[in-house]
């Protein structure tokens, strides 16, 4: 019995320390805010720039893809390339 209360204690702590869920995803971008580093695209869609990600080689109206992370209820873009 103990070893099974271990195990599941285990599991539980394990499941906490999974890191984020990131989504690869494509759309086209409307506007970006340098102050807030919010990047809002063409379908209303906000994302939040993680530290180390640049958008200056991108404008409005191309077309990215790029990698998304749920951290706390705000979306943040970890990676972003265009989209060909």
């Amino acid at each position: 019995m103990r070893k099974t209360l271990i195990s599941v204690a285990a599991l539980a702590a394990l499941a906490f320390a999974t890191p984020a869920f990131a989504q690869e995803v494509i759309g086209v971008i409307k506007t970006y805010d340098d102050g807030t580093r919010v990047m809002i695209l063409e379908d209303g869609t906000r994302y939040t720039l993680s530290e180390g990600v640049t958008i200056k080689a991108y404008k409005p109206g191309m077309k990215v893809r790029y990698i998304v992370e749920d951290r706390d209820g705000t979306r943040y873009v970890t990676k972003i390339v265009t989209e060909d």
